[in-house]
């Protein structure tokens, strides 16, 4: 407890007073001058308490009703953050290496259980989040209230900057638990998510083991790039990761004895010369994409189909992937797009790529491409373009409808950038904008960014694209979907004003980069830093 001024005083009177000796001839003189010393003591201590009443009344704070006890609050905080850093300092000091290990321990304990008993669908990061960050509030609130009741209590500014103080403890403890907290639960999780992954392999290699018949499937599918064939060591942890996908996605083959692709049929080409078998054809092929699909506003219509497919004018193709019995396997939908740009002339456009869950296979993912890519070459074009399912765009609840498909966003992000799929960027490493109009009575899709392959070259490292190209080519398809005016439609709006203002600033071009190198920079980008800022409908222009 502190002192008091009194309290002080009263000390330093008693020490200085004279012990009066009345044995001795000086006695009447020892009192006179312990009397006249007295006086003098007392008028000092008058002077002493006056002036330290004058300085706390001077330094007293006037701040009192709702908007002074608002006041208080927001100093208390205001200045309690400023001192988060010398918090930390002390929080470290206090706790010592015991008390921070224990709080690494308990984090990576958590880590490791909701990994290992929360199923793969399931939020683990959100729920770890929620979890930690709740035990961390509960810890500091006692000192959070503490902070901002001295606060109001206060009856000068040095009270006051103590509340700040105590403030800044409370927010530094919960920023070192925090920090702790996280690398505790990633180690956990990390460690758990290795031990089913070795457990998964081993399963698998069960399975394969025991569905010997089917070697000579498993023969026919084509092999990866071998990784002593990689040029550098990030080509070589993707090759691996690819390659585990393809093993998984085999393995799966070998035991449910998927069969393998007989024929590619031409929807267009049944319609031109009215064969029968094109509605049976397709009211089997259309559930299948929808399935395919999830997202309703990804997709048309199948009467929409019908109609592009009888439009003689219109250079839109669904080509059906079946096997020996005629079954639908997946299929390809691409139309071909008059560009008119100084580079890009005229593209493909496959708008969708997909195979039924029964018969996704690597092999059959290949086959389905090399088809896509014959026809494609036929028409002059010089990319074929492609919309994919951008995590970084995507919220946790999108990215788990997409998985309801069969396939995650992160798989599928993964064999595109498997098989050479390219994307392209500005100068500051953001993909160029890009959004979905609505299709029908769908709503846009902002969760898509572009990928391109090449067709006139084996590859497009180190080349670029005209920003106004790309606009133009984005505008040429999203022009072929029934009621999307390019003049108001709010989506090509705005991606148009972001394109424009791109030029505006001087950045003529876009660069392309491989897919593949861009998973970890691409989620950072636009998830932590931020993407383009794309300009309302009302400020963007044509």
């Amino acid at each position: 407890m502190p002192i008091s001024q009194e309290v002080i005083v009263e000390a330093d009177q008693s020490a200085d007073k004279p012990h009066l000796n009345m044995n001795g001839t000086d006695n009447n003189s020892a009192l006179a001058s312990g009397i006249w010393k007295d006086l003098q003591n007392e008028q000092t201590d008058k002077s002493t308490s006056t002036a330290a009443k004058s300085s706390t009344e001077s330094d007293a704070i006037e701040m009192n009703g709702t908007f002074g006890k608002a006041e208080r609050i927001a100093i208390v905080a205001g200045k309690g953050l400023l001192e988060t850093p010398q918090g930390m300092v002390d929080i470290v000091e206090e706790q010592g290496v015991i008390g921070l290990c224990t709080t690494a321990v308990e984090s990576t304990a958590v880590g490791y259980g909701l990994q290992t008993m929360l199923t793969k669908a399931a939020p683990v990061a959100k729920i770890a989040t929620l979890t930690l960050g709740a035990s961390f509030l509960a810890k500091t609130i006692p000192e959070f209230h503490s902070a901002f009741d001295q606060g109001l209590k206060a009856k000068n500014w040095n009270e006051l900057d103590k509340a700040s103080a105590t403030f800044g403890e409370a927010t530094g403890s919960l920023a070192v638990d925090t920090i702790i907290g996280f690398a505790g639960y990633k180690a956990g999780a990390g460690y758990a998510n290795h031990r089913q992954l070795k457990h998964e392999a081993a399963s698998l290699n069960e399975a394969s083991a025991k569905a010997t018949e089917a070697t000579e499937t498993a023969a026919t599918i084509e092999p990866l790039k071998p990784i002593a064939e990689v040029s550098n060591a990030a080509e070589a942890t993707e090759v691996t990761q690819a390659t585990e996908v393809a093993k998984v996605t085999d393995a799966e083959a070998i035991v449910k004895k998927v069969v393998s692709p007989e024929d590619t049929i031409s929807m267009r080409e049944l319609a031109e010369r009215n064969d029968p078998k094109f509605e049976q054809i397709l009211n089997e092929y259309y559930p299948k994409l929808e399935k395919a699909f999830p997202d309703a506003s990804e997709i048309e219509s199948a009467q929409t189909y019908r109609d592009y497919l009888h439009d003689p004018d219109f250079a839109w193709d669904m080509n059906v992937l079946r096997d020996k019995s005629g079954n639908v396997l997946g299929g390809i939908q691409s139309q071909v797009v008059e560009v008119g740009g100084s580079v890009i002339n005229k593209a493909v456009w496959a708008e969708h790529i997909w195979l039924d869950p029964e018969a996704r296979t690597f092999s059959n993912f290949q086959t389905l491409l090399k088809i896509g890519e014959e026809r494609a070459s036929k028409t002059g074009s010089d990319i074929v373009f492609m919309e994919f399912n951008d995590r970084a765009k995507m919220t946790w609840q999108q990215q788990l409808d997409d998985a309801e498909a069969g396939l995650s966003p992160e798989a599928r992000e993964r064999i595109w950038g498997r098989v050479g799929l390219y994307v392209l960027g500005d100068k500051s490493n953001h993909l160029a904008p890009y959004s979905q109009p609505a299709m029908g009575d769908g709503a846009p899709v902002n969760y898509l960014s572009i990928g391109v392959a090449p067709l006139k070259s084996k590859t497009l490292d180190g080349q670029t694209m005209p920003t106004e190209d790309y606009l133009k080519l984005i505008q040429a398809a999203h022009a072929t979907i029934p009621d999307v005016n390019l003049a108001t439609d709010p989506t090509v709006v705005n991606y148009t004003g972001a394109l424009n203002q791109l030029i505006a600033n001087g950045e003529t071009t876009l660069a392309y980069a491989r897919l593949k190198d861009t998973h970890v920079a691409r989620l950072i980008q636009e998830r932590f830093i931020g993407g383009i800022s794309q300009p309302k409908a009302s400020e963007a222009t044509q």
